[in-house]
């Protein structure tokens, strides 16, 4: 009699339970060990999807729970390195040598230009000029009518030296005046009645100034008075001194002037203990206070106060 033939070890057999395909010499399914999936206790491992209705499944996608844990420990490892980076970093930046940007040279800017000597005194000074300093023949007077001028004087030190000065006005629309230092009345102008005539030694810093002040404004039209005819005797304009009120320095001169007249006038003083005055009008100080120069043509008398400071 032939014997029984060995089973097929090829033979497969499925799983109703998993739906895992598994050889014929498992007793069980390997996969789910013949349980179903609420009976698992978790002790095996291997078992595919339970709801794969075909052999050859793969296991189940991730849970909640899964993703959760995931997302939790990726944010924990994140946290760490921002941890580590932070401690780590700023040594790493002390350790390091840093190269100091290289320097740009600052450029200095170039003072505008002026047009005031007074403010920028020449590179250099002449070289003839020996002065060392200088005072002026006066510090404050008053101009009287359009037009008057009067001639600011200069003492060089030390004495018998040569200098050159440079004449500018704060307000040469008020009162001008020239190279010589030779001062004339414009007038009043927008409320503005004085103007300060500063005079600086050439190529140096060194200066004095003088305040002028006006009483008038210009008339419309108006033009500088000229003088009469020699020898008319007669007054061709309305007669005034070159000055009404100016204060002198001690060891000055101021030359006075009467215009409006070619007639010689009577000169003096109310007080020679303060000013004396000769006949041509130039008054030298003789003492500290105030005095009143007087002076008498064609039938006039023009006053001036003079204040001696020294």
């Amino acid at each position: 009699m032939p014997k029984a033939s060995a089973p097929n070890r090829n033979k497969m057999i499925h799983c109703d339970v998993c739906g895992e395909d598994y050889a014929a010499t498992y007793r069980r399914c390997p996969f789910c060990n013949g349980r179903p999936p609420e009976e698992d206790d978790g002790r095996r491992g291997g078992r595919r999807v339970a709801t794969n209705t075909r052999g050859g499944g793969y296991s189940s996608g991730p849970t909640p729970a899964k993703v959760l844990t995931t997302v939790i420990s990726l944010a924990l490892i994140v946290a760490a390195v921002c941890i580590v980076v932070s401690i780590v970093k700023p040594m790493i930046d002390r350790g390091s040598t840093t190269t100091p940007p290289s320097a740009t040279p600052v450029v200095s800017a170039t003072p505008a230009p002026t047009d005031d000597p007074a403010a920028e005194p020449s590179v250099t000074p002449p070289a003839d000029q020996t002065a060392t300093g200088f005072t002026l023949s006066q510090s404050d007077f008053t101009l009287s009518h359009y037009g008057e001028t009067h001639t600011i004087s200069a003492s060089f030190s030390p004495a018998d030296s040569v200098g050159y000065l440079v004449w500018t006005s704060s307000a040469p629309n008020v009162v001008s005046v020239d190279e010589n230092g030779t001062v004339k009345g414009i007038g009043k102008s927008n409320g503005v009645a004085s103007a300060t005539i500063t005079a600086t030694l050439k190529g140096t810093d060194i200066a004095q100034s003088c305040i002028v002040r006006v009483r008038f404004d210009a008339p419309a039209g108006a033009a500088e008075p000229s003088a009469s005819p020699s020898g008319s005797g007669a007054s061709s304009a309305a007669l005034s001194l070159n000055q009404t009120d100016f204060t002198m320095p001690k060891g000055s001169t101021v030359q006075m002037r009467v215009s409006g007249t070619s007639s010689t006038p009577a000169w003096s003083t109310t007080d020679s203990a303060v000013a004396t005055v000769d006949a041509n009008g130039l008054i030298t100080m003789a003492g500290k206070g105030t005095t009143t120069l007087v002076c008498k043509v064609d039938g006039q008398e023009l006053t001036c106060i003079v204040r001696c400071s020294g």
